[in-house]
């Protein structure tokens, strides 16, 4: 009895910190209830998928997206299926596809210490073909920290160029003043040089030049 509780203690404590159950899962000869769902509402290639456990005793059986039984919603590509068999430390789930006779994967499992339990495989591509529930947590979050790397990298790079081009104004606006502060100061000594030129000219023509209407009227 009081392995029984210890074991028990155990189990409770790998699922709450997410860690796999190994030589803790308590002794056999109890009977728990395995439920499978394998989704594969990504990639969409299952067409009758089956599973097969390593447990000689274990028929293989058909997953099910009918809406019915274990499933809980009909043609939304996550497949369900279950069945009862005697506890067992781990087994290993191979899923295959009866209709196309494609091996799908396989995945070694650690069984806890329970009356029922429920295992969500996910449909990847390569190897092994299968992915826990916990490695498709993390390769979400890989995806979001690299997309999000990628939007800061994009965003860093629209500020840089942004900020260049607000400098390159300043300085076009900075040369333009300057520009035309030189050409007003070269205007005005051209007016200051010139114009008492202009000037003495304009007096000394008038003095030279004879009046040719007085000369007519003598």
């Amino acid at each position: 009895m009081p392995h029984t509780r210890f074991a028990l203690v155990a189990a409770a404590l790998c699922l709450t910190l997410g860690a796999p159950i190994a030589a803790a899962a308590g002794p056999r000869g109890h009977v728990i209830e395995l439920i499978f769902e394998v989704r594969d509402d990504e990639r969409q290639t299952l067409r009758e998928p089956w599973i097969r456990l390593s447990d000689d005793k274990t028929e293989p059986f058909q997953l099910l997206d009918d809406g019915q039984g274990y499933d809980t919603g009909a043609n939304d590509h996550l497949w369900t299926g279950g069945l009862s068999m005697m506890g067992a430390p781990k087994t290993t789930v191979t899923v295959y596809d009866k209709e196309t006779g494609d091996t799908i994967g396989s995945r070694t499992l650690f069984l806890p210490v329970a009356k029922q339990a429920r295992i969500i495989l996910f449909v990847a591509e390569g190897d092994p073909g299968l992915l826990l529930l916990s490695e498709k947590q993390q390769q979400a979050a890989a995806t979001a920290e690299t997309s999000g790397s990628l939007t800061r990298k994009t965003t860093d790079t629209s500020d840089s160029a942004g900020n260049r081009f607000v400098y390159l104004l300043w300085v076009l606006l900075l040369l333009g003043l300057l520009g035309l502060g030189y050409l007003r100061m070269v205007i005005r000594r051209f007016l200051a040089d010139f114009m008492p030129t202009w000037r003495k000219l304009g007096t000394y023509l008038s003095r030279e030049v004879p009046d040719e209407t007085a000369g007519d009227d003598g």
